[in-house]
This record gives structure tokens, sequence and C-alpha cells, in this order.
């Protein structure tokens, strides 16, 4: 293949380099030696033969990032500061961002410190805007929002220029984490080079004054977001970047690091590496950046990509997968492995600690967990194709001690069936499996070395998140299925544990036709014991199923009485501008036929002329649930006469609205022309996102439910709508 970029063959397989990332250096095999161990790089030319050397032994050619390689601009600094008014001070009780880990934050996409509500508002098309700005992809912004008793006001805004990925509340500190597109500089033997490629960024702004935020300092690195936490006054950001060459001469790009605005390279005698060969080169870089004073330090690691990420107190720990890496060696095909990288975390020292290897994947961050010094993991097996029919999926459960060697294992659970949820609570484990019914496995782990079932229970349909709901009690999020397996819909189950060898089902709800975005993303999931209350986004399909939702379902959960629904919340544009379709027919006689796509709530505007011996008459039906004529009226001025219709489009569907243009020749009725329009009235795909609650939280007794583009509030004793905040329109 002639020129710059091409692929990688090895082992027979040809796997093209989008599969892994646009120019991704890939390693399919080889009979060279592997140490199997974490090295660092002696030198920039170690590094540089070592990505060469794997892809040589593939008997591959070389990848280049060149031809890929388009600048969007550099770490962005038009950052806008609104001020829309201030607050008073006070504080009650309020909800936090649904964590793992008790004292471990995640970045959300909207936070509360039980004053304010401090929400993210990324653009997503369809020409709306914000305060007057029009939408280009640069009015992302995070809102300061008052939350006073419901009633809410935004304070300040700030904008910012790329994708929002989510924020941190330290006190007076407010973290922006955001996915930028940049121009990185690398250094080579004292030469400076350029090339375009993902980065991370975090800007922290003092908020003591939340009418008038000021950026405190901005930290970047190179690579995609993977994910963060933050511990006290630290955060910790993980990014990916691939390893490519960005020339004929192999030469490989380092990670880079700014602090506001000023750049450095982390040297490759930095830069450690596992010796073994990967699916694809990439640098995993942890940094540690302090909220409060700006403090960062940072480590990069060459691993296989890593991609799930679970982190305690005092440990961080990624996994990578060999799923796509199927090599032969010697007649061989290696087992399904995931390998777990433990980092030892305190402040700003990142040190690598520890690599274990188990069999199978992990879910989820769920899958893993940390538990009086020992780490335990969650892994399913697939079935492996290549051996035929005698092979089928099953499920394990590991346990590893502080060095990462493996000293308790239970393997070969629920054969045929892959893991759907996975809840570590102290000395148990709470896992499920689905295949045609849902069984929920208890495991004891109070003794490392030998982990045990204890009991089980099969139910229809699956769960696809689980929560405490106290040391003897379990909430599942999931899906309804028939007896063969076929889902049905949506169901929050409460089981009892208590039991250890015989869990119970104890209450369950069912949404047919539906699905809760809470299923997959924990930070969708409201819930509070003291309160009895329990929230979750909801989409009905509609058709079949009934009326067609999309909301927040609110339930009252206890143990007397189960799971009830309480009342259901949704969101829509309260002030959308009508976008006026114009329509001028003259005097011809000739046919105009148009489709037009319009949203509900606009209009259509219609004006006909002819002359005074004609007239123009609507000509079959419209379907008024559709459009409303709201007025028509005819003037006369000499020899002409002008119609004049409008109408509303009220809802979703497809009408047409005809209008013939009639007259009397030798005395018959004649049609000399015809208008007519076809007409599709739907809410934009763009316009559903936009209102699809995602988020909610509870400050005092007022319950918040948040969209992209609004922030409704509601009491949660009588669920009465309070007051609502749509950024979608003008404020």
């Amino acid at each position: 293949m002639s020129g710059k970029y091409q692929k990688v063959a090895g082992a027979g397989i040809i796997l093209l380099v989008l599969a892994a990332g646009l120019g991704a250096v890939m390693y399919l095999g080889g009979s060279d030696s592997y140490s199997g161990t974490l090295r660092t790089f002696e030198s920039y030319g170690e590094l540089e033969s070592f990505v060469s050397r794997g892809v040589g032994q593939a008997g591959g050619n070389r990848i280049y990032w060149s031809e890929f390689s388009r600048s969007y601009g550099n770490f962005p600094t038009n950052v806008v500061v609104e001020n829309l008014g201030a607050k008073s001070e006070g504080s009650q009780d309020f909800s936090g961002t649904n964590v793992q880990v008790e004292g471990v934050d995640e970045a959300d996409t909207v936070k509360t410190d039980g004053l304010y509500i401090y929400k993210v508002v990324n653009y997503r098309g369809g020409g709306w805007y914000y305060r007057g700005e029009s939408g280009n992809g640069g009015d992302n912004f995070v809102a300061i929002i008052s939350a006073d008793n419901g009633t809410m006001d935004v304070v300040s805004s700030i904008n910012i220029s790329y994708n929002i990925a989510g924020i941190f509340i330290n006190g007076d500190r407010l973290g922006i984490i955001c996915n930028v597109w940049g121009n990185m500089t690398f250094v080579k033997d004292g030469e400076k080079n350029e090339y375009a490629g993902p980065e991370t960024a975090l800007y922290v702004y003092n908020i003591s004054d939340r009418a008038e935020p000021v950026e405190a300092y901005n930290y970047t690195v190179s690579g995609s977001y993977s994910s963060s936490r933050m511990i006290g006054d630290w955060v910790y950001l993980v990014s990916n970047q691939y390893v490519y060459w960005v020339d004929e001469n192999g030469t490989v790009p380092l990670p880079v690091v700014a602090e506001n605005g000023e750049g450095h390279c982390i040297p490759a005698d930095e830069i450690q590496y596992m010796d073994v060969p990967q699916p694809s080169y990439s640098y995993t870089i942890i940094s540690a950046v302090n909220m409060t004073d700006g403090e960062s330090d940072e480590k990069a690691f060459m691993l296989g990509e890593s991609s799930t990420m679970y982190v305690s107190h005092s440990g961080i720990y990624l996994t990578t997968t060999n799923r796509w890496n199927i090599w032969i060696r010697g007649g061989n095909i290696p087992g399904q492995k995931t390998s777990i990288y433990k980092f030892g975390i305190d402040g700003g020292s990142i040190t690598h600690i520890a690599t274990g290897d188990v069999t199978g994947f992990v879910l989820s961050q769920f899958s893993m967990d940390e538990h009086n010094g020992y780490f335990r993991i969650a892994t399913t097996k697939e079935r492996e194709w290549w051996r035929g029919n005698g092979s089928e999926s099953s499920n394990n459960v590991y346990v590893l001690d502080s060095g990462m060697n493996i000293v308790g294992k239970l393997e070969g659970m629920a054969k045929g069936e892959r893991i759907y949820s996975v809840r570590f609570m102290g000395d148990k484990l709470y896992l499920v499996t689905f295949k045609q019914v849902d069984p929920l496995f208890v495991i004891d782990l109070s003794e490392p070395s030998s982990p045990k079932e204890l009991g089980n229970l099969k139910v229809t349909g699956a769960s696809q998140y689980l929560h405490p709901y106290d040391e003897g009690h379990v909430i599942g999020v999931g899906f309804e299925a028939t007896e063969g397996g076929s889902r049905t819909g949506l169901k929050v189950s409460l089981f009892n544990v208590s039991n250890f060898t015989n869990p119970e089902e104890m209450s369950k709800y069912v949404i047919n036709g539906s699905w809760s975005e809470s299923s997959w993303d924990h930070h969708a999931f409201l819930f509070s014991k003291s309160r009895n209350l329990l929230v979750i986004p909801v989409e009905t399909w509609g058709g079949s199923y009934g009326e067609e939702f999309s909301g927040a379902y609110v339930f009252n959960i206890t143990l007397e009485n189960g799971i009830a629904y309480s009342a259901r919340i949704g969101h829509g544009p309260t002030g959308q501008k009508n976008e006026t379709q114009y329509y001028y027919y003259g005097n011809a006689g000739e046919i105009y036929r148009k489709y037009i796509s319009i949203a509900p709530g606009s209009y259509i505007d219609i004006s006909l002329n002819c002359s005074a011996d004609k007239e123009w008459v609507m000509d079959g039906w419209y379907d008024k649930y559709v459009i409303k004529l709201e007025d028509s009226s005819l003037s006369v001025n000499g020899g002409n006469r002008t119609y004049h219709y409008l109408f509303r489009t009220v809802g979703e569907g497809n009408t047409y609205i005809e209008m013939d243009l009639m007259g009397i020749s030798g005395g018959q009725i004649k049609k000399y022309g015809e208008f007519r329009l076809e007409i599709s009235s739907y809410e934009p795909y763009w316009l559903y996102q936009n209102y699809r609650i995602t988020r909610s939280l509870y400050i005092g007794d007022i319950l918040y439910t948040l969209s992209n583009m609004m922030v409704k509030s509601n009491g949660i004793e009588d669920m009465g709508e309070i007051d609502v905040l749509d950024f979608g329109t003008d404020q």
C-alpha cells in the first residue's frame, strides 16, 4: 500500500488501524523474549526502538499520524464569565453525587453544595442558544444557580469553548474537565515538534464570590480523557494517548503537560512501560492536581490501552485486556486475560505498586473493590468461538493480595451466561448474571482464600445496577423479561438478602416498554433511605406500550411497603421560539408542491393571490391533531384577491394542506392551479436529547430534576412544581 498511512498485518490476520484508533501502533506477533515486568526507558532512543521492534516483528508497516492530523486550536483561552447576581449564605440537607466509594468523589455534569447548583450545559445542535449567543459549538458553559427553597436564579455562568466532561466542587473551588483537540508540542533530542491530538484540560476557578468566578489556574495533559476522581483537595486525572509515528524517521511523540499555558514533555527516561507485546501501544498518564493551590504532578506509563478504573482512598487500579489480541505463538492461543495495574496515591505522589492478571473481562468499575487490604474482582470469560461449540461463557471471582497475587478464587459460575451487575458490600458480593432468567448470587468473601457461593435467586429479567438499601437489602434497576429471556421493559426491584442462603425479591415495579439511564450510569440514580426517596430517569417507547414518555419517575421505597409509585416529572421547552414558514403564491396557472419538516409549536403562514374572477379553495382533509387553522382572511384590492391562512403545528405526525385555484370557463368549473404542502411535524432528535432528564438531586425538601437544557424544582412532599429554568430560551 502506498502513502503514509498504512495497515499492520501479522499472524495471517489483517486489522485496520482504525479499529484501535487512528494510526495506533499495533503488535500482532513475534518471537522476541519479553520480561513481562514494568521497566523504565533509559532514553528516547530506547522508547523508539521498543515501539519499532513490536511492529517490525509483526511483519507489518509503520503507521503515521500525519495523514489524519489537523488542528482545532490550542487549549481554549476564551473563557467568559457572566455575572448575573448574588446569593445570601445558608445550608441544609442535600444529596451528593452517587459514587462507588464514600469520600472518593466522581466528576459529573451537576454538583450541589446545598446552597447552589453547579450545572454543565453542553450545546447540542438545533440552533439553541443561551442568552442570545448563537449555537456554534462554543456555547458550552457551567451555570451557578442559586437554589432558595426551590426558587432558582442563575447568578453567573462560565463559558467554555470545548465539550465539558464533568465538574468537581471543593469548597470555594470549581474544577471543570474538558475534552480538547489541540496542538501538542514534544521534544526529540532538543528539537521541538508539533502535531494535533486530543488533550484533557482542567480549569480551576475561585468561586468564593459565586457571582464573579475567577480562574485560578489551568492544567492540560495530552491524551483523551478517560476518568477522574477527587480525594480531599486532590483531583486525579487519567488520560490515554495513542503512540504514533509522525514521520518516516520513526519519531514518536512524548506525553505533554501544560500548566497555565507553560508546556513541557514528560521525558522518555521517566516513562515506565510493560515489557510485553500489546494489542496497541498507548500512554496512560495519571495526573494529580491540587484544587487549592494548583500544585501538580504526573506519571506516564506505556501500557495496553487502559479501560476501566477503580479508585480507593489510597490506590488507583487500572485494567487492560487482550480482548482483541489473538496472536498465535507455538500453536497456542492465549486465554482471555485482564491485567490490573495498582498505583499508590498520596496527595501528589503517584507510584506503581504491583501488577496482577485474572481470567476474563470486567463489566464496569463496580466489578472491582478494595477491602481490608485485599483487592476483589469479578469477571466474565466469554465463549471462545475458535474452540468450537465446546466453549461457553462463565463467570469468576478473584481475591488478590496487596502485591496483586491471587490468593482466592471462585471460577466457572453460571455457565452460558454473563455478568450484568456487581456490588461488593463488605464481606459479601452480590452478582447478577443473565441469559433467560436473572440469577442473583450471594458470594461470601469473609475468608479471602476461599470465596464461596452462599445462595442464589432466579427471577425473570436482570438487574443492571445494584445499590445498597441497607446491610440486608439491595435495590436493583434493570429490565423485565419473559421466561424465554425477551425483554419487556424496565424493572426496579428490592431484594432481601438478609438470609444469605435464601435471597428473595420482596418487591418490584415494572414499566412496560421502558428503560432507564440509571441501569448503566449510576450518577443518574438518586436514593435517600432517610427520605424513602428513589428517583430514576425513565424513557418509554410508546406505540403498543401506550403513551410515549421521557422524564423521571419518583418512588417511595420502604421495607414495609416496598416500591411504590409517587409521581413522574417531564421536561420540555417553555419558551421555544416559533419558526414561521411563509409561503406566497401568485396567479400563475401551475402546480406548487413542497415537503416541509417543522417542529410542533411553529407557524405556517400562507398568502395566495388570484384575479377577481378566480378563488382559492381549500381542497382535501388535514389532520387537526397535527396542525390547527389559527386565522384566515380575504382581502380584495381592485381586480386582485389575497387569501391569507395562518396555521400552527400543535402535535406530532404527518398531514398536508392543499389549496386549489378554481374559476369558471365556458360555463364549467375549472382548476387553474394547485398549492400543496406535505407536512411532517415531529420534535427534532436534538430537542428530545436536550430535554431528556438524566440527573436529579435534592436540597432540603425540594427535588430538582435536570436535563441538558432545563432544571425543574418540585416539592418532595406533594411533588408540586415550584420553578423552572430553561436554558434553551433567553433567561
